[in-house]
């Protein structure tokens, strides 16, 4: 399964990615890093099936096409 993850790179955002990639999943993590550290998921970037986007929730071009191909959506970022 594809899954975003809002907030990916956030204390939550980054342990629910953790959890996903250990079930198997697919997980793309969007995040400007604002409040977010790329700290909590720097051991997460190896994986290939684990990808981090440094953009906004607020950038409709960046997230329609994320969501195009996501099959679920965890939102945890706030704008």
């Amino acid at each position: 399964m594809n899954i975003l993850i809002t907030g990916g790179a956030g204390f939550i955002g980054s342990h629910l990615a953790q959890w996903l990639l250990e079930l198997g999943h697919r997980v793309a993590a969007l995040d400007d890093l604002s409040t977010g550290s790329r700290g909590n998921i720097e051991h997460l970037l190896p994986n290939d099936r684990f990808h981090l986007v440094n953009g906004s929730v607020d950038d409709s071009n960046c997230l329609q096409h994320l969501v195009a191909e996501s099959d679920l959506i965890y939102h945890l970022a706030a704008s």
